[in-house]
């Protein structure tokens, strides 16, 4: 029966994405996975300073940048605060002196404070080999620069988002229509029927979980968004059904948006406002012939 299948051509074979493609896609996903692994790391030290009761998180936006990496690395070395303060030259956390001294009001053990180094030493090896990986993805998406522009120009898609989607997708034109790439990246709905009614249920999962990934992620940063259709979208739909829905809601949205730009290869813009202005990487331009 398979012979005669085959024979017949009854078969449609499954899409096999060019080498450039796959290549794309090793690198993206392990980009994912190191970011994750830097995610570990930070939350790791931010548990193990509160454990101890220094809760500079509470004061600084970001405790690793450079002044939060003084902070911490001066707790390490056991200096006292007025050592610590005056390797500080950002002026607006000078400002935030009397606030950040009285979250570093705990004191950390040996054991925590060994953890917390070992956990610093790992996120400078992480943040070093994320950055290859960014000039790597650099090279490899030179050739999809036009279809990575489109999809930047859709809010909250910025140039990982962007080069993941464009990796996990690959040639837009194996999908016929947004339905099948909606299914494809298991955001379509389940039905389920009984004695001739229909209903539908939650989303079915069942594709590429990469995809659906990015793209609910994406949705969250527009969820924050002050403004935008997308955002008045996301807004009307969780009044009425929830945060959780919504979301989902979103992320099917921005899949068939996709889809539609990337197949007629023009730039997202809303109705009545400007195309979005494309920040790209400025190794870009570099990285051109």
């Amino acid at each position: 029966w398979l012979a005669e299948v085959a024979l017949n051509g009854l078969y449609k074979p499954s899409y096999v994405p060019s080498r450039p493609i796959r290549e794309l896609r090793d690198l993206t996903r392990m980009h994912r996975k190191l970011v994750e692994a830097r995610t570990r790391e930070k939350n790791r030290i931010h548990k193990l300073l509160t454990k101890n009761g220094i809760r500079i998180a509470a004061v600084l936006a970001d405790i690793f940048g450079k002044s939060g990496r003084i902070i911490i690395t001066g707790l390490l070395e056991n200096k006292s605060v007025d050592q610590i303060f005056s390797t500080i030259t950002s002026k607006r956390i000078l400002k935030k002196r009397a606030e950040i001294e009285a979250a570093m009001c705990g004191e950390l053990s040996d054991s925590d404070a060994f953890i917390i180094a070992k956990s610093l030493e790992s996120l400078n090896h992480l943040n070093a080999q994320i950055k290859e990986y960014d000039e790597r993805i650099l090279q490899c998406i030179l050739n999809y620069q036009d279809d990575l522009e489109i999809l930047m120009s859709i809010p909250g898609f910025g140039f990982i988002v962007a080069s993941s989607l464009l990796a996990e997708i690959g040639d837009i034109k194996q999908f016929p229509g947004q339905k099948q790439l909606v299914s494809w990246a298991g955001l379509a709905p389940s039905i389920y029927e009984s004695a001739g009614i229909s209903s539908h249920g939650q989303i079915t999962k069942q594709g590429s979980k990469h995809l659906r990934t990015i793209l609910v992620e994406a949705a969250h940063v527009i969820a924050t968004r002050s403004s935008g259709s997308l955002k008045s979208f996301f807004v009307r739909v969780r009044s009425k059904k929830g945060y959780k829905i919504a979301i989902v809601a979103l992320a099917r949205k921005l899949l068939v948006i996709v889809h539609h730009l990337l197949s007629r290869q023009e730039p997202y813009c809303e109705e009545n406002r400007m195309p979005k202005q494309i920040q790209m990487p400025k190794s870009l331009s570099r990285l051109q012939p």
